[in-house]
């Protein structure tokens, strides 16, 4: 859509320079057929662009919060013009090849709308500008240099009235004090005298306007130097050497730092514009992935695929290869560590992918997202390691307070467990006989041997 239109912008720029043309070698006559047609065909494909674009981003988003504000307005603008242009071509009569010249009233206030319409019609041209980069680029950065292009003339004009003053008082001081009776009047007749210096004198260093537009002039190359400086040697040496101290301050000091003010406010500009800045990284970045790609099947040997630390190693031996990283701003000097960086998922080889992304990620220094992400780190471990000898100290002060509690006990003797108590005699190995005799005999026989025991 974009490339399609841009198209019809360039062709319609030709198109207008083309009916230009032929208006003025006809100005009294309508145009020719084919270009009228055209006109309404161009007419038509920007009415569609301007209805699909509202339609698209919303009539509020489209005229009130669009961040291309001012090129949907002059868009618009554009296409009523359009519109009114083509209203007054048929309403004169120019599409049927009817006269131009007509004498109502109405047509003549319908043809001045026209020719309006074709002056605010060659605004077109300008969005030419919006679809090729170097011109918005060129044009971004001379609207940057307005102000500075504002307080050059500023400081060109100080320096030219310093100077100019001195000038017509000298050549007033030598005309008051030569009496040549010479009148600002005789500059309308400088053809009768083209000769006399008094008249150049007049012609260049009358006023203080005149004198400011000569030096003004010498040195933008508007007038030869021979011109202005042969009448200031009859007024003096010194009226001489100042005008060339003059032209050497104007030109080799106040315009040679006014381009380089011009200059560095254009790269400035340069350097903030968003789009630009945008743009730029993202081509500098595809170039990049194009170049690690081509080094990556040069490594890539055996066409596997992928790339082993054997290859690795080989071809950063070599010194060309080397200094071919080093342009892509990667340090090759420890190849081991740079190959366990790039192995991102740790399968002992590189992949494409893996070698790309590794390599956008180690090209050049330390970035601001890189530093803080280590301080971040840094942060977090050193509340852990806080946390960590805390738990720590609370251990070793209760172990500390355990052992004093220990020691300021008395020693006491142990107690020693009671002993279980002693087991019963065993039954003797005799017993009571009890004989046929009877109980007596037992009895007796027991006691005797009672007492043979006790004995």
């Amino acid at each position: 859509f974009e490339m399609f239109y841009g198209g019809c912008i360039l062709t319609n720029a030709i198109f207008i320079g083309i009916q230009t043309d032929n208006l003025a070698h006809n100005p009294s006559g309508g145009p020719p057929p084919l270009l009228y047609v055209l006109n309404l065909i161009y007419a038509f494909l920007f009415i569609v662009e301007l209805v699909l674009r509202v339609c698209a981003s919303g009539c509020r988003d489209f005229f009130c919060a669009s961040p291309q504000l001012i090129w949907n307005y002059l868009d618009a603008i554009i296409v009523v013009s359009s519109l009114v242009e083509l209203v007054g071509d048929i309403a004169t009569g120019s599409g049927e090849g009817a006269e131009g010249g007509s004498s109502s009233t109405t047509q003549l206030r319908i043809l001045r709308i026209a020719r309006i319409t074709r002056l605010i019609r060659i605004i077109r041209i300008t969005r030419i500008v919006r679809f090729i980069r170097a011109l918005r680029t060129m044009v971004h950065q001379l609207t940057s240099t307005v102000k500075s292009l504002i307080w050059a003339i500023i400081l060109l004009l100080l320096v030219i009235y310093l100077f100019a003053i001195f000038f017509t008082q000298s050549v007033t001081n030598y005309r008051m004090d030569n009496s040549t009776g010479m009148d600002l009047a005789l500059l309308e007749n400088t053809d009768i005298y083209p000769d006399d210096p008094s008249q150049a004198l007049l012609r260049y260093w009358s006023t203080l306007p005149r004198s400011m537009f000569t030096l003004y002039m010498s040195i933008t190359g508007g007038i030869s130097w021979v011109e202005v400086i042969v009448p200031l040697s009859d007024v003096s040496e010194f009226v001489v050497l100042l005008f060339i101290g003059y032209v050497i301050l104007a030109q080799l000091a106040v315009l040679n730092v006014v381009t380089g003010v011009f200059c560095q406010n254009a790269m400035d500009a340069h350097a903030h514009d968003q789009e630009l800045v945008t743009q730029a990284m993202l081509a500098d970045k595809h170039a990049y992935v194009n170049r690690l790609k081509d080094i990556f099947k040069t490594i890539d040997a055996d066409s596997s695929g992928t790339i082993t630390i054997q290859e690795f190693k080989e071809h950063l031996d070599d010194e060309s290869m080397r200094a071919y990283f080093a342009s892509l701003e990667l340090d090759t000097s420890d190849v081991w560590t740079l190959f366990k960086l790039l192995d991102s998922d740790e399968g002992n080889v590189i992949e494409l992918d893996e070698f790309v992304a590794g390599c956008l990620r180690l090209r050049g220094y330390a970035k601001g997202v890189d530093m803080l992400k280590l301080c971040y780190e840094h942060r977090w471990m050193c509340r852990r390691l806080a946390k960590f000898m805390q738990r720590t100290d609370s251990a070793l002060d209760y172990l500390q307070h355990q052992q004093q509690l220990q020691q300021q006990r008395p020693l006491q003797c142990p107690v020693p467990p009671p002993l279980p108590p002693p087991p019963p005699p065993p039954p003797p190995p005799g017993g009571d006989v009890i004989g046929v005799g009877g109980g007596h005999a037992g009895r007796k026989g027991g006691s005797d041997v009672g007492a043979e025991e006790v004995q």
